[in-house]
């Protein structure tokens, strides 16, 4: 195992802790503004970023985190394309899914993806927090790369697990070959599904035919 930074709390959560007892505007602009330097640095020194970080704490900050930075990038994301497409915008439940809920659920979703994977190769060595908090932040740092055109989700998705197999490897103590065969795993399953859900609308299709 690699020795390590002493943990030191992130710019938005120490942000959000110094400014307790302030106004809920002033403390949410300060939260916002420490956000932002969190997402600059997990996005470009991911490694440097977690060397230090706390793996061990809230994971209702890294949801909050995620949700921040993932929420108004991925409902412009889909706005944008809307306009490109000539389609509809959102409408308002549809935007406010997008801008609260869909960030957290996919954040939840990817990390239970995760650690089981860490859980059944006997590789977890910290808790489920620990594992939420590394995707949170590597994923909401990189929320932004949703608002390019064409590759954006594409791009996400990558850097996201990238980012994901330096937290991974800090968090539960992994050598990189390991963090990287834990990352490959849910996407491998999840194209399996895939594959064998389309053949099995193909065939299904094909009898329909016939």
């Amino acid at each position: 195992m690699e020795s390590s930074s002493p943990a030191r709390a992130t710019a938005f959560e120490a942000a959000w802790r110094e400014s307790s007892g302030r106004p809920l505007l002033i403390r949410f602009a300060r939260a916002v503004s420490g956000a932002g330097e969190t997402a600059l640095s997990f996005a470009v020194r991911p490694e440097a970023s977690f060397r230090g970080f706390p793996v061990e704490g809230s994971m209702l900050a890294a949801l909050i985190f995620g949700t921040l930075l993932g929420g108004p990038c991925l409902l412009l994301a889909v706005a944008l394309r809307s306009v490109l497409v000539d389609e509809p915008l959102p409408g308002l439940a549809m935007a406010l899914a997008l801008l609260l809920a869909a960030p957290a659920l996919y954040l939840y979703l990817r990390a239970q993806a995760l650690h089981l994977t860490l859980v059944l190769s006997g590789k977890a060595r910290r808790s489920f927090a620990a594992t939420l908090r590394v995707v949170g932040y590597a994923n909401g740092s990189l929320a932004p790369l949703l608002l390019l055109p064409i590759a954006g989700d594409l791009l996400f998705l990558v850097a996201g697990s990238m980012a994901e197999v330096s937290g991974i490897r800090k968090a539960h103590g992994l050598r990189l070959g390991e963090a990287i065969a834990v990352e490959l795993v849910p996407v491998s399953l999840l194209l399996l599904a895939l594959g064998a859900a389309l053949i099995v609308a193909f065939l299904g299709w094909s009898q329909v035919r016939s």
